[in-house]
């Protein structure tokens, strides 16, 4: 309907979501209370569905808000499963989010979640989540180099390892006791901002909704990867400048935006 869609991850009293009508510049909340009644549960990730019904993260759950009712919905995956990240709906209607250790599937029709873990167990730490044409989830392992896939049909789960041609080799530029210090730290620790060499560091992305790409955000890396979904195959793409790409988003000519 041309409105934008904002999320409020910082506590407040007021609003869970705001709407803004860009014709006049009015912005509108939408609160969704948390059991007090006072307080506005947070929101973080968002997304819609061809139906236009939004699709929200709050407070560990997964929530929804019709904009023609107004009305919320929030629906709580089994513990100690959460509800995190970034969303998209892939082109069977389901909705994908991510959890700790890997992802969620959610089916609006039967109201239930599925449950994708890592292939490769690591640290816990899902960055970016997103769904494609084909009904097939994917989410980033930020420390660990890794975006993880799962076939929504067979439930498999495989994954594509962040490796542009040209990275450092670490197993031969690193001594024993370097690898094991960046092993045991992952991609990047934010307190010093210390990066593995030759990290990648995926964080946000995003599938074509009408496509047969899947497009990573490298933040350590400074690349954007395309995966294609039907052979997982990866191609890189590096950034003209020096800067790091956060998230990925594809607009309806197959274009690809990207903030630094």
């Amino acid at each position: 309907d041309g409105n934008v869609w904002i999320t409020d991850s910082v506590r407040n009293n007021f609003r869970t979501l705001a709407r803004l009508d860009p014709l006049n510049g009015q912005v509108t909340g939408y609160k969704l209370a948390e059991a007090d009644g006072r307080r506005a549960q947070g929101s973080h990730g968002i997304t819609k569905d061809l139906n236009g019904i939004l699709w929200f993260n709050s407070s560990g759950s997964l929530a929804r808000l019709d904009p023609a009712t107004e009305s919320f919905e929030l629906y709580t995956p089994p513990r100690p499963l959460n509800v995190g990240g970034s969303l998209q709906v892939d082109g069977k209607g389901k909705v994908w989010v991510g959890n700790r250790h890997g992802a969620l599937q959610f089916d609006p029709d039967t109201k239930e979640f599925n449950y994708f873990q890592n292939k490769t167990i690591g640290d816990g730490q899902t960055y970016g989540t997103a769904a494609d044409r084909l009904g097939n989830g994917w989410w980033a392992q930020f420390n660990m180099d890794i975006v993880g896939h799962a076939n929504g049909t067979t439930g498999e789960v495989s994954e594509v390892h962040m490796r542009p041609p040209g990275a450092l080799d670490r197993e031969t530029l690193l001594t024993p006791d370097d690898l094991d210090f960046f092993h045991r730290i992952g991609a990047m620790r934010f307190s010093g901002s210390v990066f593995n060499p030759g990290g990648q560091a995926p964080r946000r992305m995003f599938a074509d909704p009408q496509g047969d790409s899947m497009w990573v955000a490298n933040w350590g890396g400074q690349n954007l990867a395309e995966i294609n979904i039907e052979t997982l195959e990866p191609t890189y793409y590096q950034l003209p400048i020096e800067a790091h790409p956060y998230a990925t988003a594809v607009d309806r000519n197959h274009m690809v935006w990207t903030n630094l």
